[in-house]
């Protein structure tokens, strides 16, 4: 901890050395506290190296990384390295202790997502030949193949439009949930888009040939539920994940609908036309060859009547 006691020491020293108008108006607590966030942030940063990242809450993630002898370091939904009191990156789930970190039940997130019990599709690429495309899915247009990124397996979409289908052993309940880890690195683009019937063609206008409503991550900087000739249902700004690996998370019962990134509720509609089908579908857009997109871990699941959303969106 010498090189943060240093900073304090030249935080210190520059707020002193400055004249006394410039003192005057500066939040010297407000300074120093930043500064030795900035310093943790840096040092949790430099510790991490090399080591893999993984959710705190993804269990999978972590045992393939000790599986393969590779040090761990868990982050927070947002993707941020989690430290102790030291600052220290925390490698252990058992370091966090009570609740995990980032969730909230609180009006400020909106968070009261519940994964549904009854699995009816899970796949984490991890199985999956790097280079390849899973044969679990189905690919219907573009290019999709299994890459491991930091440590863990994604399937990336390569060309401008990849389409690919989830097939389900069974037409999706009344009640379920979808879930998937996203990084939306199109810059621009229409992102991701989720339908859960067939639509009539795959170009890049299918949406105004839809007859239902649909998920969308990314078209025109929003995150949020989007009614066939782009009519916004349920939207929010600025949430598409551009940055970082993000959990993406849907939960609908009946003609209700929620939908979050990372723990912010982004969506919610009480009367939504989605539709139900043996498949769902992805419709994955990129900006080759810099900004590609990448899916991992999507899991889909039927919600027991213990565990529905209340009907408050």
């Amino acid at each position: 901890m010498k090189l943060l006691k240093l900073s304090i020491v030249l935080a210190v020293t520059t707020v002193l050395n400055l004249p006394d108008s410039a003192f005057a108006q500066l939040n010297i607590e407000g300074a120093i506290k930043r500064g030795l966030e900035n310093e943790t942030n840096r040092q949790a940063e430099k510790l991490a190296r090399g080591a893999v990242r993984c959710a705190f809450d993804n269990l999978k993630c972590i045992k393939k990384a000790n599986k393969k002898g590779k040090p761990v370091v868990l982050t927070d939904e947002n993707g941020q390295i989690l430290t102790d009191d030291e600052g220290n990156p925390i490698t252990d789930p058992s370091q966090l202790g009570g609740k995990p970190p980032g969730l909230s039940s609180s009006s400020s997130s909106g968070y009261d997502f519940e994964p549904g019990t009854r699995v009816l599709f899970e796949q984490d690429f991890a199985a999956g030949a790097d280079g390849e495309f899973p044969p679990e899915l189905e690919q219907i247009q573009g290019q999709m193949r299994v890459v491991e990124w930091n440590g863990q397996s994604y399937l990336r979409a390569e060309e401008k439009y990849s389409r690919m289908a989830v097939p389900l052993p069974e037409t999706l309940p009344d009640a379920f949930t979808l879930e998937f880890d996203l990084y939306e690195g199109t810059g621009g683009g229409d992102g991701v888009s989720i339908a859960l019937v067939e639509p009539s063609r795959f170009d890049f206008a299918w949406s105004h040939y839809y007859d239902h409503d649909y998920f969308n991550i990314g078209h025109r900087q929003t995150a949020g539920i989007w009614a066939p000739q782009g009519e916004k249902i349920s939207i929010a700004e600025d949430q598409r994940p551009s940055e970082r690996v993000v959990p993406v998370r849907i939960m609908v019962d009946g003609a209700q609908a929620k939908m979050y990134i990372g723990k912010n509720r982004v969506a919610a509609v009480s009367d939504i036309s989605l539709g139900r089908s043996d498949r769902i579908y992805f419709f994955l857009e990129s900006q080759p060859p810099e900004n590609l997109t990448y899916v991992g871990n999507i899991r889909v699941a039927a919600i027991e009547t213990a565990t529905k959303p209340s009907s408050n969106p």
